[in-house]
C-alpha cells in the first residue's frame, strides 16, 4: 500500500486491522481490473456518540472511480469510467467554507451518473479537505460536457 495511503488511514483513526482490509481491497481491484489507485477516499460520518464511523472506500484514477461498499464487513465492489461521465454534482456542508476544518465540519458530495446511478461521498472533520481535493481533482475535470 502507498504511504499517502497509509498516512491518510492513520489521520483518519483506522486501526491495523482495518488498514489491512483496505490493503486486501485496493488488491482486489488491481487482480481483478488492474485498476490501481492513484488516490483514495474514506466516506465516514459521526454518529451521536462522536464515534467516527466507516462507510465506503473510494479509489479514483484518471479512468475509473470505484467504490466498496460497506468495505469494513462486506465485498460489495463497483467501477464506472469517470472520463468526463459526471452528469452533475451536489455539495451540502456544515461549518465547512472549503478552506478550514473544524470539529463540527460535514460535506457531502452527491455524483449522479445517470438516473438511477449515483454515489455520496461524506466526510467529517479534517476529513473534509480529502473530499474537497477529490471534488476538485477528479469530479470537477469530469463532468459531461456536451
Amino acid at each position: 500500500m502507498k504511504n499517502d495511503f497509509l498516512e491518510y488511514l492513520k489521520k483518519l483513526g483506522m486501526s491495523s486491522p482495518f488498514q489491512e482490509r483496505v490493503k486486501q481491497i485496493l488488491e482486489f481491484y488491481m487482480t481483478c481490473c488492474g485498476i490501481d489507485a492513484k488516490d483514495i477516499f474514506i466516506s465516514d460520518y459521526i454518529d451521536s456518540e462522536g464515534k467516527r464511523l466507516y462507510e465506503s472506500l473510494w479509489l479514483f484514477t484518471e479512468d475509473f472511480v470505484c467504490e466498496a461498499k460497506q468495505f469494513l464487513t462486506q465485498d460489495i465492489f463497483d467501477a464506472m469510467p469517470i472520463k468526463n461521465n459526471f452528469l452533475r454534482w451536489e455539495i451540502q456542508k456544515t461549518e465547512y467554507d472549503f478552506k478550514h476544518t473544524y470539529p463540527k465540519s460535514r460535506l457531502t458530495v452527491s455524483i449522479y451518473f445517470g438516473e438511477n446511478i449515483a454515489g455520496n461521498l461524506k466526510a467529517s472533520g479534517d476529513n473534509c479537505d480529502d473530499l474537497r481535493n477529490i471534488f476538485r481533482k477528479y469530479i470537477l475535470p469530469n463532468i459531461y460536457k456536451s
